[in-house]
């Protein structure tokens, strides 16, 4: 079978070009003239050119027209399914999908071809990983691959997709719950991390505001008011992009947190402007996942329970505080569920601020129970 091409774009006499082989002649295809929005062969103009060019190419040119299925799905994976994740999905999405692969589901599919492919073999194979992997983890697998096919029955190769009859036949590896850190042992870290003022911040704002770490990473002085902060966008590896849910949103700014940005603001050199935690250069956000694990994790030890676990430590607090779970769910922003969203939208800022004002009173309550006991005495 003749391999799935993705082409190469190049730049020739002020016209970009897509060259691929054909019968096994180098053919180059005219894309479009160079201007300001086609500027350059990476620019996504220019690369969505390619693709939609090199997928009839690819479909036109198959090893037997008649019967498209017999298209493998690694080369499908390479010429088309990446580079539609690349133009599309965040980076962080496409890092994730490109580990998966190569480390369960390429040497699965190595050979095979989209028609031949039938549940049975899904379910054998989910069903082989069941022993070392948990149930979130085979979703993610089985995630992966359906979107895989998904895709290949939208370009016509298949007519259906199998992995919707698939289904796991083994008990899957059991999985710890997932950690959270309490209102003490949130305090206790932040008592451990002073050595490390921006270890502290870091960790801190990630429980009291309940940011994902690329919400965190993203943060701006100009983001803060007096009493919330706005967040805006999301970082990975110093990337910047739009939120999880791709709107703005606003957390409230409590007194804890509000005393924590402005230690740091003074510690910072007290700008107005920029971003809250600089990589060494300045020009971009710091990559806080790297940084939580090398620092944040040196300081903590084994109290350490990663990131995640601020923003889950804070939404059970509130429920905890309220005995209401909408208040939690209106800090953690749940998008993908539809009718939490829609009832947020309506009733939840209420929850919340309450909640968030009653942990902060909680957060405050030992130190103004020595005080009272000092003033006795």
């Amino acid at each position: 079978m003749a391999r799935i091409q993705k082409g190469q774009v190049v730049l020739s006499h002020g016209a970009f070009y897509v060259r691929f082989y054909r019968q096994g002649k180098r053919i180059a295809h005219r894309l479009c003239q160079k201007d300001q929005t086609h500027y350059s062969p990476d620019c996504k103009p220019v690369r969505l050119l390619a693709q939609e060019f090199m997928l009839k190419e690819n479909s036109r040119k198959g090893p037997e027209p008649d019967d498209p299925g017999k298209a493998k799905v690694t080369e499908f994976w390479t010429g088309v399914f990446l580079p539609w994740c690349e133009d599309n999905l965040k980076p962080s999405s496409v890092h994730g999908y490109k580990k998966l692969w190569s480390g369960t589901l390429e040497s699965f599919f190595e050979g095979r071809d989209f028609g031949s492919f039938k549940p049975f073999h899904g379910s054998a194979f989910l069903s082989s990983l069941a022993p070392r992997m948990g149930r979130n983890s085979l979703s993610h697998v089985r995630q992966l691959a359906s979107s895989i096919f998904a895709q290949a029955v939208a370009r016509g190769i298949i007519d259906r997709n199998p992995w919707r009859e698939v289904r796991l036949l083994a008990r899957p590896k059991e999985t710890r719950p997932t950690g959270f850190y309490t209102v003490a042992e949130a305090k206790e870290a932040l008592a451990l991390l002073s050595v490390d003022p921006r270890a502290q911040v870091a960790f801190g704002l990630s429980f009291l505001l309940a940011l994902r770490p690329g919400e965190l990473a993203a943060l701006r002085w100009e983001d803060f008011s007096e009493d919330s902060v706005t967040v805006r966008r999301s970082a990975w590896r110093g990337v910047v992009g739009t939120t999880k849910t791709g709107t703005s949103f606003e957390v409230p700014l409590v007194a804890p947190a509000r005393i924590l940005a402005e230690a740091w603001r003074k510690a910072s050199g007290s700008p107005t402007e920029g971003w809250l935690f600089p990589n060494p250069s300045g020009t971009r956000p710091l990559d806080m996942s790297s940084f939580a694990n090398k620092s944040i994790r040196r300081l903590l030890g084994a109290r350490y329970k990663g990131l995640y676990s601020a923003r889950r430590g804070m939404a059970t607090a509130l429920v905890g505080l309220t005995g209401n779970v909408v208040s939690a769910q209106g800090m953690l922003r749940h998008a993908n569920m539809a009718s939490t969203l829609a009832f947020y939208k309506k009733e939840t800022p209420e929850e919340t601020e309450r909640g968030m004002r009653l942990l902060a009173d909680r957060w405050d309550e030992k130190k103004k129970k020595e005080e009272g006991e000092g003033e006795k005495k």
